[in-house]
């Protein structure tokens, strides 16, 4: 479906590699643009690509994509809004200067503009965010459940996701789920790496700095409880 489609997808975490394996899937060429050649984040996301190693912190490396953009028809850009134009990747630039047929794909959490754009989240944050309000949702379950079951698929052997004490989906993880507030309403905690928990931490009255290694591994025992005083 789209042989002779040339894609390339920057280096990043979940949303933007799965974004790639499905173009992939349906025939692309899909390139990763990665600094390091033996380290890519998503293993379980790699099928059928392709991968190039290029530093985008150096000027030869960002020259480098800017040429490799004048061949290709797609741009996968899995950062934050405004990291493209500080490593002078402007997409207006890329757009205007190098290939005006480009296609730039930027995935963020809340968007490029807006009040929460600068904002970092996860699936249980996005979810929360997205509730409590009305509208009216016209969605065929046929045209998305593929999608949706392809990425699930990728992750069904990790227990520590599903099956173990605390795990992450299993509404039990101390730094990803929800909790009832004070007032009767809800917040949604989705600190999932260190920088993020160790905020979430911070001016909370905790015995002891959380150690995730306690509840992503099976042969660890976790009690949240006795983080709290």
């Amino acid at each position: 479906m789209l042989a002779g489609i040339k894609v390339l997808e920057l280096e990043g975490l979940a949303p933007v590699p799965h974004c790639g394996l499905l173009l992939a899937d349906l025939g692309a060429q899909v390139t990763v643009i990665s600094k390091d050649d033996n380290q890519y984040p998503e293993q379980r996301l790699i099928r059928g690509k392709a991968r190039e190693s290029i530093d985008l912190k150096t000027k030869e490396g960002v020259l480098k994509l800017r040429e490799m953009c004048r061949t290709s028809d797609v741009l996968l850009d899995p950062y934050r809004p405004g990291i493209l134009e500080k490593m002078e990747l402007d997409p207006i630039s890329l757009l205007s200067e190098v290939n005006k047929g480009l296609v730039i794909c930027r995935l963020t959490g809340y968007g490029q503009t807006g009040d929460m754009s600068k904002e970092a989240g996860h699936d249980i944050n996005y979810v929360s965010i997205t509730g409590g309000n009305g509208c009216v949702i016209d969605s065929s379950m046929v045209e998305g459940l593929a999608y949706l079951g392809s990425f699930v698929s990728q992750y069904q052997d990790l227990s520590m996701l599903w099956t173990d004490p605390y795990a992450m989906f299993s509404g039990m993880s101390p730094v990803y789920r929800t909790y009832e507030t004070s007032d009767g309403k809800y917040v949604a905690v989705g600190a999932l790496e260190p920088k993020f928990n160790g905020n979430l931490l911070q001016g909370k009255k905790f015995r002891e700095k959380l150690d995730l290694k306690c509840f992503f591994s099976s042969k660890l025992r976790f009690n949240p409880s006795r983080y709290l005083q």
